[in-house]
Parts: C-alpha cells; structure tokens; sequence
C-alpha cells in the first residue's frame, strides 16, 4: 500500500517537472512570436 502511494508520488513529481518543462518551452515560444511581430 505504501509502495503503491511513493510510486503515485514519484509520478506526480515526474508529470509536475514535464509540465513545467512544457510552459517554460511555449512561454519561450510566445515571446519569440511577439519578438518577432514587433520587429
């Protein structure tokens, strides 16, 4: 049971790093766009 809710836990912690991951690369994205509609 408690082997069951750690490796939840890691999964969480795994999805939650992809997920920063993802916002940080489409928020680099985004500022590329308006760079670039700027100029």
């Amino acid at each position: 049971m408690l082997n069951l809710l750690l490796e939840r836990r890691s999964n969480l912690e795994t999805s939650a790093s992809e997920f920063k991951n993802f916002a940080n690369a489409a928020n680099k994205l985004l500022h590329a766009i308006s760079l670039g509609l700027d100029t």
